[in-house]
């Protein structure tokens, strides 16, 4: 090393003595320090018009390309290609995937769940009103029974099963909370979950299906399918 220098320091003292030396050698220099300016400027230059934003991102990350982005934005699709190479956009686009990726499981459970959840509704009312027709029936037997019965009951406790057999126990509408009638007159005008949840002041659809009759959510999962069924207005 230190005869490499001795080396080209004798080849400077040398060139010194050449008339034009002097002249060449600030061009040179002069060119290379333009160079790498005119190349730190390319690399750092601003993007012309472009505006980023969160949505910009956000929209990026849902697989928008350059090209339908810069229609949106105003830009040509190269300066966005520019931008999105820039190692912070990088960062931030990647965090941007992962937390649209975790939304999207995370909103796929809710559906699972509450599809989950409305088969168990519907298996509850079925089972209720199963329920309430087989008792119904139960009672106009004994009715009949009793009313084709030749003799009077011979005692007061046979008039007593008598009267016991023939009454129709309450229904699930006549044991109706106060409650479910705000969400029956909801459900009655067309209303679906939301609705039930606006006229209960329940909050969580959890405490819907904890508080409210099963029959009259039934009728609410209906009336938002009958809603997703129908055309957008135009």
């Amino acid at each position: 090393m230190p005869e490499a220098r001795s080396f080209v320091a004798a080849l400077r003292s040398r060139a010194a003595h050449i008339p034009w030396y002097s002249e060449v050698s600030s061009l040179v220099r002069s060119w290379c320090v333009k160079r790498r300016a005119r190349i730190l400027t390319m690399k750092r230059r601003r993007l012309r018009k472009l505006v980023p934003d969160a949505e910009l991102i956000r929209r990026r990350a849902a697989g928008e390309t350059f090209r339908e982005l810069a229609r949106d934005y105003e830009v040509a699709h190269t300066t966005l290609g520019r931008y999105f190479a820039r190692p912070e956009v990088r960062k931030e686009l990647r965090q941007a995937v992962e937390e649209l990726r975790a939304a999207q499981r995370a909103a796929a459970a809710r559906r699972a769940a509450e599809r989950r959840q409305e088969q168990e509704l519907r298996r509850k009312a079925r089972k209720q009103a199963a329920a309430e027709r087989g008792q119904a029936r139960h009672a106009r037997a004994a009715v009949a029974a009793i009313a084709s019965r030749r003799r009077p009951a011979r005692s007061e406790y046979e008039l007593w099963l008598d009267e016991r057999d023939a009454v129709v126990p309450l229904t699930r509408v006549d044991r109706y909370s106060q409650l479910d009638e705000m969400a029956a007159r909801a459900v009655a005008a067309g209303g679906g979950m939301q609705a039930v949840l606006e006229a209960t002041d329940l909050r969580t659809r959890e405490n819907v299906v904890g508080s409210i009759d099963s029959a009259i959510l039934v009728r609410a999962l209906d009336n938002d399918a009958l809603a997703q069924a129908q055309p957008p207005p135009l």
